[in-house]
């Protein structure tokens, strides 16, 4: 992964968004656009780094396209929804990204690139707040409907996934017609859908949608060369990171596959005597989780998101 140095500010780049929307509309400075990728990089990142880090640089922002803008615009929403003062800044970029979520839905041709189902992704992860204060209500059957907004956006991803054909990065020996880089990076997002997926389903107790060969596949931290980090730098190693969160998610996807797949079926295990006994083999499969991957050489904030997955 590209290092991009922690102390390094902000710029002010107006040529690079002229032509997009929000700020031909006014709405939005350049130089914010700027700001709120660099807080993005900073803060959010580091816990979901799915988009590749050369976005992050000025040489290739100037090089984004309108196949990007749907991307841009989630990243500068997920950016803007925890800082009081871009309240304001928060509503104009969830209104326009919910319009360009109509193009995506429809399938629009300039939708149809990776980037648009990594900003899917990026969505059902942190979902604005103002979606969710919209969504909610006193009736306890608000109580999910953030999970159910995120379950919504994921199977939207899973869909782009299978129409884009991403499916093939879960076989080492994918799509030979694209670059190598790009073959990586969507292996990386096939990952990334499939860990969504697992995981919203599970919180909703939904079956899941991405029956690839994801599972099958046993991938490993180097099969993530992007993410691996730096020699002599002190960059994250979020290709371990993601290694180890697959796993995890597989435990706890199995765990609630087997305890949790229908009421009757519980109390029939609970009856049987079986319950205690698949519970402790989960629990046995956790302590091994844990004992492998406490140790891993990662900051204590990355290694805190992780380890809260577990407890």
């Amino acid at each position: 992964m590209q290092n991009i140095d922690a102390q390094q500010q902000p710029r002010a780049i107006p040529a690079f968004f002229e032509d997009y929307e929000l700020v031909q509309r006014g709405l939005l400075r350049p130089s914010l656009v700027s700001k709120l990728l660099f807080t993005y990089h900073q803060n959010k990142h580091p816990t979901f780094p799915l988009v590749h880090t050369s976005l992050f640089t000025p040489e290739n922002m100037e090089k984004l396209q309108k196949s990007d803008y749907f991307l841009l615009t989630a990243i500068l929403t997920i950016a803007s929804r925890d800082d009081p003062q871009q309240t304001l800044t928060h509503r104009y970029c969830w209104d326009h990204t919910q319009r360009l979520l109509i193009d995506v839905l429809l399938a629009h041709p300039w939708t149809q690139t990776p980037r648009t189902v990594e900003g899917l992704l990026l969505l059902a992860e942190w979902l604005p707040h103002i979606q969710i204060q919209e969504t909610s209500s006193d009736s306890p059957k608000s109580l999910f409907s953030e999970d159910r907004t995120a379950w919504s956006l994921v199977g939207l991803a899973v869909r782009q996934g299978y129409l884009q054909r991403l499916d093939q990065g879960a076989f080492r020996n994918g799509d030979k017609s694209e670059s190598k880089e790009q073959s990586e990076q969507n292996r990386l997002i096939w990952a990334y859908i499939f860990m969504a997926d697992r995981q919203i389903s599970v919180r909703l107790g939904q079956s899941f949608w991405s029956r690839g060969p994801s599972l099958n596949a046993n991938f490993t931290a180097k099969d993530y060369p992007s993410l691996q980090p730096l020699p002599d730098s002190d960059s994250e190693d979020y290709a371990s990171i993601l290694q180890a969160s697959m796993e995890l998610i597989q435990i706890l996807h199995n765990a609630h596959a087997v305890l949790y797949s229908s009421k009757d079926r519980t109390m029939a295990m609970v009856l049987e005597g079986n319950y205690a006994r698949y519970l402790d083999d989960f629990r046995t499969s956790a302590t091994t989780w844990h004992s492998a991957w406490n140790s891993i050489a990662v900051s204590t904030k990355t290694k805190t998101t992780l380890m809260i997955m577990l407890f």
